[in-house]
């Protein structure tokens, strides 16, 4: 459940402050504290502030149960930067959600945090974390994110929960080739290959297969859970197909922008 991203936000100046931040991804809106910057995109948004240490995290998560989000919270937060592991125990917050403390370490650095998670009433919500040095670690960051989980307002959308998975610009790179995928919010999709040889088979990997027309277009869906299911798709023709999809799991670590379609890995990234 770590938004993986946090270090390429941090390399970039913040946004304008604004008073709500949303997006069509996100399935909720939220207001900055008062004198808070921002940055953000269809992963979450990053907040930042001029005299305040640390920075707090907002993003998505897939979870439908109060339970799984609860798995999820106790197993603590990874990624290829660092880590967070749980300190102490985890608490309710409200009627949709949990909060905990946090220690671990990240880009170099010890931190600390304060995490929640919360459940939309429509499946999937919000995780919002807290974090800085230990030494720096302040009550006011701590504010910061409890005004954010109480300023959080769901959405019923298309896009919301499994689906919002999904959306998105997939790619998969071979010796020879590479493959695009673009999955939009409307069930649509529209497929592009390269070839860095003439006598390449471009169509080696495709996610729609002999299906895909010379425009590769058509519309998709899919079915199953954040881990595991089908994409079940229809090219312009009419023709049906599905492909199993997995999460790329590795060394018991889950890459939540990294998926097996059939046995090929794709990365996912933000549409422009």
């Amino acid at each position: 459940m770590f938004y993986r991203s946090v270090l390429l936000l941090l390399v970039f100046s913040f946004g304008l402050q604004a008073e709500t931040l949303k997006h069509m991804m996100w399935g909720y809106s939220f207001k900055t504290p008062a004198h808070w910057q921002y940055r953000s995109d269809s992963d979450g948004a990053l907040l930042g502030h001029n005299t305040i240490p640390g920075f707090v995290l907002v993003y998505p998560h897939p979870f439908k149960s109060m339970q799984r989000l609860r798995q999820e919270m106790l197993k603590g937060l990874q990624d290829e930067e660092g880590y967070l592991k749980l300190d102490g125990t985890l608490q309710k917050a409200g009627k949709n959600g949990y909060k905990g403390h946090y220690v671990g370490q990240y880009g170099g650095e010890k931190v600390k945090a304060l995490g929640y998670g919360t459940l939309s009433p429509y499946g999937g919500g919000a995780i919002i974390i807290a974090m800085s040095t230990p030494q720096a670690y302040s009550q006011r960051l701590e504010k910061a994110a409890r005004e954010v989980v109480k300023t959080l307002r769901y959405q019923k959308q298309q896009t919301a929960g499994l689906t919002q998975r999904f959306v998105g610009k997939w790619q998969t790179w071979s010796k020879y080739s590479e493959r695009t995928v673009y999955l939009y919010p409307d069930g649509t999709y529209e497929e592009r290959s390269s070839s860095s040889y003439g006598n390449a088979d471009s169509s080696a990997g495709a996610v729609w297969g002999a299906a895909s027309d010379s425009g590769g277009r058509g519309h998709w869906q899919v079915k199953g859970n954040a881990v595991e299911g089908q994409l079940i798709f229809t090219d312009s023709s009419g023709e049906r197909g599905s492909y199993p999809y997995h999460v790329h799991d590795l060394n018991g670590e889950r890459y939540w922008n990294e998926y097996y379609f059939g046995e090929t890995l794709y990365q996912r990234s933000p549409l422009q």
